[in-house]
């Protein structure tokens, strides 16, 4: 999220938890003010240092800052020119590189032909596309990654580069990259972190180990036909159902020519008037409607039933040539595997919770910092174009999907995502600078497993 969403690039996944805590109509939206806007166009006449080694300027405007950063030419010329062959030049060539939507648009529009050399590299392309686009425009994320490196080492990330220019890039001067951006929003924690947790409920081990013996079971199984069988619990049966409730049919159980599992089907009633039946028997029955069913559940359903056809499943045994078929040298095998990964989930589960639980504390005791107005237009709509992308443009199936009905709505769904987002992002920073370590990183979950005060514990 902290990376800047070009404009009219495409947009990044994002799939992060979502805060419950995060309330976004608490967040404040800096607007950007016209003076801000002009500001990089006045710069130009800025009075310089006359030294050579001149120093990088940051000046806090009354939103973003601004930023001076003088170059040698040399240095400018050899960072463009390894981004154009690694990343313009391989596009060109047709190889699998990561571009921006602009970046796509502007190999469309040089529409290079010109004559190629040995390997494929297409020659003088770099020389057509800088005699017609300026280098701020060819070179926009060069200068916006300088520009970045230049702020870190001063100590601060950058959230979004509101605009930027360059002056004097030529051989014999001195050029210099003039920007406006916002600096990363810091969270100011209020409070200790409250360490004491919920710990979260799992499944009891003899259970899942079960479970996960008949899965391999199911899996290794074999079916044998059996025409001239009567149905018991370990059948396969082909049958026609035409079920109603009230007069009206009955979808959920309306079936042609389907295969049922009898130990699978979960209405006992249904599973009760299959048994003992033989292929070519035809009868009436009544059993409820599954309690799942928001509209039906419990309702009678009345159901004619024809049987057409019938196999009988052999199950295996749970022993050491089972555990062979599943890839394990035997049933012990099996079982320490399982053992450690129920240990892992274990692990997995409990970090998980504690993780939301930490960043949840911290939300709850950090206020909502502003935002950049443009910053948090230009991310809602590239949230809104993956949504779209992914109903093929349509806005009314989006829409309905997400459950609103006005654009307003829309557009406010994907502006409280941003923010739950984001600030999950900001309050894993703010962990990981209290405690030295890598948000999201093992040692991160570490950290917190170290601290974490589970519920259930006896306190010492």
């Amino acid at each position: 999220m902290s990376e800047n969403r070009e404009q009219n690039s495409s947009s990044e996944d994002t799939s992060a938890p979502e805060p419950e805590s995060i309330i976004p109509e608490d967040a404040v939206e800096l607007e950007t003010t016209e003076a801000d806007h002009k500001v990089t166009g006045k710069l130009k006449d800025a009075e310089a240092p006359d030294h050579e080694a001149r120093e990088m300027i940051i000046d806090p405007l009354s939103r973003p800052f601004r930023a001076v950063i003088w170059f040698t030419y040399e240095e400018l010329r050899e960072r463009f020119d390894t981004y154009w062959d690694e990343v313009i030049v391989a596009a060109l060539e047709g190889k699998t590189v990561s571009i921006t939507a602009s970046e796509k648009k502007l190999i469309q529009s040089l529409r290079i032909k010109g004559k190629r050399k040995k390997g494929g590299k297409i020659a003088n392309a770099k020389k057509m596309a800088e005699s017609r686009v300026s280098p701020v425009k060819l070179y926009y994320r060069v200068l916006g990654d300088v520009l970045r490196e230049k702020i870190q080492e001063k100590g601060t990330d950058v959230l979004y580069v509101e605009g930027l220019d360059l002056f004097d890039f030529d051989k014999g001067k001195q050029p210099q990259l003039v920007a406006v951006y916002h600096p990363m929003p810091v969270l100011e924690l209020g409070d200790e972190i409250d360490w004491r947790c919920k710990r979260p409920q799992m499944p009891p081990k003899q259970e899942q180990f079960e479970m996960r013996l008949k899965e391999i079971q199911r899996q290794h199984r074999t079916l044998k036909d059996d025409p001239g069988g009567v149905i018991g619990e370990n059948s396969n049966v082909c049958m026609d159902m035409r079920g109603t409730v009230e007069g009206e049919t009955y979808p959920s159980a309306t079936m042609k020519r389907q295969w049922l599992e009898v130990g699978f089907i979960q209405v006992p009633e249904l599973r009760d008037h299959l048994l003992g039946k033989k292929v070519g028997d035809e009868f009436e029955c009544e059993f409820p409607a599954s309690k799942h069913d928001p509209d039906h559940g419990g309702k009678p359903v009345s159901a004619s039933i024809k049987i057409l056809d019938l196999q009988q499943i052999d199950t295996p045994d749970v022993d050491d040539d089972l555990a062979k078929d599943a890839g394990f040298d035997d049933l012990k095998a099996f079982e320490e595997r399982f053992d450690k990964d129920y240990a892992g989930y274990i692990k997995r589960a409990e970090q998980a919770t504690v993780a939301d639980h930490v960043v949840k504390d911290i939300l709850r005791k950090a206020p909502i910092p502003p935002l950049p107005m443009s910053w948090v237009n230009l991310q809602v709509e590239g949230l809104m174009q993956e949504h779209l992308a992914s109903v093929k443009g349509s806005k009314s199936q989006a829409m309905k999907l997400l459950g609103v009905e006005t654009e307003d709505e829309y557009v406010e769904n994907f502006r409280r995502q941003l923010y739950q987002q984001f600030m999950q992002e900001l309050a894993l920073q703010k962990y990981g600078q209290m405690f030295d370590v890598e948000p999201g990183s093992d040692e991160m979950f570490s950290s917190m497993m170290e601290k974490v005060r589970w519920d259930d514990e006896k306190e010492a």
